[in-house]
């Protein structure tokens, strides 16, 4: 980074200069920026974004002078986007200018943003994040040349997490998709933005010494394997109970302390400890003692450790004690390092327990999915195997669904049927009627035992009872038909034998022409009206009727009378 600040004239020190009333910043950090002037309690400041264009082009002084008034004291943050203009800008007496070699340096340290540029990662940041459809577009890119772009260009997508944007985690997962790449997340927060931003709006800002430039090398080393610890962090158990263990993995590599505790905050209130070691125990005073601790952090007892608080978005999470550490005569570096990673950390175990959260409600739904898909499997095996044949009907009387029942009734497969029209599956007076009676139908919303007759794959004819009801949407849209259709062949079949033998029953009453002398009967439905004998006429008229012989007391008595007396005397 380099960084140009004015000098008084004559003693060649640093001038006192008014506190800058403007700052200009790439628009992908102005959120960062905004978050940190708050938590600074700094309130008269006014913060303009210039556009994210990483130098293609160089921004004007102009689009700067547009912004706001820039000739009021200023501070101007960026990268290689202010190349063009940075002599300009020097030579102002109300300016200070910090431009980085790359523009992540805000959020991260620089050796360890060219550690992952190295590594084949394409950095980006949740304020690009949330505008990466209108970058796509300004670069002219497709889906395909995106792509292709991004494959030839880095090996997956990196997010500096600084925690500022809650719907960055959602943007990163549609852009990788977009563009075919595979997605890493480190939670970096904002203590280095926060850093830069004390330095350069707060009173007493100072020169580094060579000794302390020494102890920032070897911070500078000791972040670099915290970031490579945290990125086998991120990549592992991602849940509350992971983070945590994962945290104490990372400061025991870093801190070598012989006593480590950590202890659980939920909701304000403590809740549980973990041993070195990851695994949770009970002891009331270690409880009492550590949630004592009501500031950011503070020395052991023994001077050879220290008890920090994690927060995020000031809700406390949990507090570590550290104690006994291997080289004692780096805690102060230790403590420092500590407290760059308890953001980072307090961003992790929120994320970790809405990852929690979300996992429990995933459970939950994959317990709900598995009931449902019960109750779908039995409600099928009910509809599939009911005895009447049921068919779900479109707006236009297409086959929407059939039952087992229908295809077994009918003789189809049911991939034969759906999608066809139900009147082909009539006789032509059938057809005819469904045409004239569907519309009715679909207006009034319910059908009752309208017959039809079916033409079955063989050709068989069946007739059907066909009743149902319409299902609509809210603003009256047909959706679908529920019909049931029943078989009724066997009873039309009976109930014809049945009116037969009743009209038989009736030719039998009224009147009979007769002869009063033969007894021959007058036969008026043949031609010439013919007389018959009494078993012809009935024959003719009833072929199922049977005749039995017998004889009746009087022609007994002409014909036998010595048996007609002797059946008398008896």
């Amino acid at each position: 980074m380099s960084q140009t600040r004015k000098n008084n004239d004559k003693t060649g020190e640093p001038a006192e200069v008014e506190r800058p009333k403007n700052i200009f910043v790439c628009e992908n950090f102005k959120k960062e920026v905004e978050f940190v002037t708050r938590q600074l309690g700094i309130s008269d400041i006014n913060i303009f974004s210039f556009p994210a264009r990483c130098g293609r082009p160089q921004l004007e002084i102009t689009e700067l002078s547009r912004l706001a008034d820039d000739r009021q004291p200023t501070l101007i943050i960026g990268g290689i986007c202010l190349h063009k203009i940075r002599n300009e800008l020097a030579a102002r007496t109300d300016t200070d200018i910090y431009i980085f070699d790359n523009c992540f340096e805000l959020v991260m340290e620089k050796k360890i943003v060219e550690y992952f540029i190295r590594k084949g990662a394409y950095l980006t940041t949740p304020g690009w994040l949330a505008e990466w459809k209108t970058h796509i577009r300004e670069w002219k890119f497709s889906r395909k040349t995106a792509r292709d772009f991004f494959r030839e260009s880095c090996q997956y997508v990196l997010l500096l997490d600084t925690g500022i944007d809650a719907a960055s985690t959602d943007n990163l997962r549609e852009f990788a998709e977009f563009i075919d790449r595979e997605t890493e997340i480190i939670p970096v927060g904002i203590a280095t933005l926060k850093r830069l931003l004390q330095s350069a709006l707060e009173p007493g800002t100072h020169t580094p010494t060579l000794s302390e430039a020494a102890t920032d090398k070897r911070q500078l080393a000791d972040y670099a394997m915290s970031m490579d610890i945290l990125i086998r962090m991120f990549a592992g158990d991602l849940s509350e109970k992971g983070i945590i263990e994962s945290i104490l993995n990372n400061f025991a590599m870093l801190f070598a302390p012989a006593e480590m505790v950590y202890l659980r905050f939920l909701n304000s209130t403590p809740d549980k400890l973990y041993s070195k070691s990851g695994a949770e125990f009970e002891d009331p005073v270690i409880m009492q003692k550590m949630a004592a601790l009501n500031q950011p952090y503070s020395w052991q007892p023994s001077g050879n450790g220290f008890m920090l608080q994690l927060h995020f978005n000031k809700e406390l999470l949990g507090i570590i004690s550290i104690d006994a550490i291997a080289c004692p005569e780096y805690k102060q570096h230790y403590l420092n390092l500590a407290l760059f990673l308890a953001e980072v950390y307090g961003l992790a175990i929120t994320n970790a327990r809405k990852f929690d959260i979300i996992n429990d409600q995933k459970e939950k739904l994959q317990s709900i999915n598995q009931e449902l898909s019960r109750r779908e499997d039995y409600f099928r095996s009910l509809y599939e195997s009911a005895p009447l044949s049921y068919q779900s009907l479109d707006g236009d009387g297409n086959l929407l669904n059939v039952n087992q029942t229908w295809c077994e009734t009918l003789g189809y497969l049911e991939t034969a049927v759906i999608g066809k029209w139900f009147g082909n599956f009539l006789d032509e007076g059938s057809k005819e009627k469904f045409q004239r009676t569907f519309p009715n139908f679909i207006k009034s919303g319910n059908i009752d035992e309208i017959e039809y007759k079916m033409i079955k794959k063989n050709g068989d004819l069946i007739d059907v009872s066909f009743s149902g009801k319409v299902l609509k949407d809210a603003d009256g849209k047909v959706l679908r038909t529920h019909c049931i259709i029943k078989d009724i062949t066997k009873q039309k079949k009976i109930l014809k034998t049945l009116e037969e033998a009743a009209k038989r029953s009736n030719n039998l009453e009224g009147y009979i022409p007769i002869c009063a002398s033969c007894n021959k009967i007058r036969d008026d439905e043949k031609e010439g009206h013919p007389w018959v004998n009494p078993s012809e006429y009935f024959t003719s008229r009833y072929p199922d009727l049977k005749f039995t012989h017998g004889m009746c007391p009087d022609c007994m008595q002409i014909w036998y009378p010595d048996y007609s007396k002797k059946k008398k005397k008896r």
